[in-house]
């Protein structure tokens, strides 16, 4: 509840509010009010719109900014986790602190690409595709951000006891899509 009144405070800090019982400025009522809804935004000035779109700006780029982190705490992060989980040779890392996890041929033939990891939130799945599939978690990881399902023929290279793991990431693929070939038998 500190949150919501930190944050209308820095949004509507010096606008007066209404007597609405749920005035947007001045949060709920206790006593005597009107219950005719909140008119504070709708009835605001250029200048007062202009204010809060300026501060609202600024808890946004806050908020990303605690969500993502900055380039090297990430960089660092992803460090402790490949060595933590041996996935260093899995990782492609680049001289500007950007990082990606390998999966080269295995969602389409002949094309070598990656995963980046860009947030905490991308490490913390990096971590749990780890510890969920062992050394296949990094293209578990891969998966679960695209959303899809490795080519058939990549199963094979994948230990049978996580392959309903990667079934779960993605729908099933067209057999009939180029280059992709059936799903090993267990």
């Amino acid at each position: 509840m500190n949150l919501l009144k930190d944050l209308r405070q820095r949004l509507f800090g010096g606008w007066p509010g209404c007597t609405d019982h749920n005035c947007i400025v001045t949060g709920k009522k206790k006593g005597m009010g009107t219950n005719g809804r909140c008119h504070c935004v709708t009835n605001a000035s250029r200048s007062q719109l202009n204010t809060m779109s300026q501060r609202l700006q600024a808890v946004i780029t806050e908020a990303e900014k605690e969500r993502t982190g900055d380039k090297e705490e990430i960089f660092l992060r992803l460090a402790k986790v490949a060595s933590e989980y041996d996935v260093a040779d899995e990782l492609l890392w680049s001289p500007d602190l950007e990082v990606s996890v390998m999966c080269n041929d295995a969602f389409h033939w002949a094309c070598s690409d990656g995963e980046d990891v860009t947030t905490h939130d991308d490490i913390d799945m990096l971590i749990q595709a780890c510890k969920e599939a062992d050394y296949d978690g990094p293209l578990l990881y891969c998966a679960r951000k695209r959303g899809m399902r490795p080519q058939g023929a990549m199963y094979g290279h994948i230990d049978k006891k996580y392959w309903k793991l990667f079934d779960d990431a993605g729908p099933e693929r067209d057999p009939k899509e180029f280059g992709n070939t059936p799903k090993p038998k267990k």
